[in-house]
């Protein structure tokens, strides 16, 4: 496996893979990702400017970034599987969703779960082509 062009600033691999993934790669599961989605992700987190939490294992957060195929949390062909698809936890969720609101398209985020459906966490999809409009979606 190749080494990762992008090493993230803000996010270790243990917060962006599931305990499968981590246990057979560790920090080379950065690999398994575009180095687009993690400049994104990164680009994303510093504007923010709060912290961010995705998977958080202590806390039974194990399955908010990459997910196994054999996973059957969410959709059978959820974009986790793809490791485009973040589960965003912070501290602040109304702030998060209002820079959501403001900004998604400037950080190439795709597709956005509808925030009545996800009151503790916002799912976002991130997309290596440029974004016109946010779609908000129900699961």
């Amino acid at each position: 496996m190749f080494k990762s062009q992008y090493i993230p600033k803000y996010f270790k691999a243990q917060e962006l893979v599931s305990p499968e993934y981590f246990e057979i790669w560790g920090e080379d599961a950065l690999n398994l990702f575009d180095p687009h989605i993690l400049r994104c992700l990164d680009n994303f987190r510093d504007k923010f400017g709060q912290p961010i939490v995705i998977n958080n294992y202590s806390k039974g957060f194990l399955y908010s970034g990459l997910r196994p195929p054999q996973c059957e949390i969410g959709a059978k062909r959820s974009y986790h599987k793809k490791a485009i698809a973040f589960d965003l936890k912070t501290d602040n969720m109304n702030s998060l969703r209002a820079f959501i609101n403001e900004e998604a398209e400037k950080f190439f985020i795709s597709r956005v779960e509808n925030f009545d459906k996800t009151p503790t966490w916002c799912h976002v999809e991130f997309t290596t082509d440029l974004v016109m409009k946010t779609y908000y979606f129900n699961p």
